[in-house]
This record gives C-alpha cells, structure tokens and sequence, in this order.
C-alpha cells in the first residue's frame, strides 16, 4: 500500500497529485481542523499537480489516529541507524 512517503528524519508526504489546489488547501484544512495535524500544500514540481506534507511534529498523533485501522498480518516497523532517522520495514511472516 503506498499513496506518499516518508521523508528521511522529517514527516510524510501524501500523494494527492491527481487533486486541484483547492482541493487540498481542503482537505490540508479539515486534517487541522478536526484532528489536530500540521498539513500544509506544496508543489510536486509538476504543473497543477499538489501533495500533502503531514509535518514531523503531528507524526506521533498521525500514528496514533491510523494505528487502529493497520492491518494486524502487515505491521510496519521503524527501523533506525541513528536517533530520529531511519526507514520503515514491513514485516510479513
């Protein structure tokens, strides 16, 4: 499953590419809005093409809102070659 990414050491982009710029000035106001998330728009270096940055510091409050909805046979786990950086890895047995 993948709609965006991590940024190394920082938050999460959402890839909402496909959304106009007033779309996602919503959705970017509603995730602040309702559940407390930092979001902000930005370019992703195409024309009329936008993301969502989930920033670094609602990243503990991102986790705890979608933790409940993982599904329990792929957890992610964050693994780490130095303090607040790392890559996540998905364990499947």
């Amino acid at each position: 499953m993948q709609d965006g990414s991590r940024q190394s050491g920082q938050g999460i982009f959402l890839a909402t590419n496909s959304f106009t710029y007033n779309d996602c000035v919503f959705l970017a106001h509603i995730f602040n809005k309702k559940f407390g998330l930092i979001v902000t728009v930005n370019k992703t270096g195409v024309k009329d093409q936008w993301r969502l940055n989930v920033w670094k510091i609602s990243m503990p409050l991102l986790a705890e809102l979608v933790g409940p909805y993982i599904i329990p046979t792929l957890p992610i786990t964050q693994t780490s070659k130095r303090r607040g950086g790392g890559r996540l890895k998905c364990d499947i047995n």
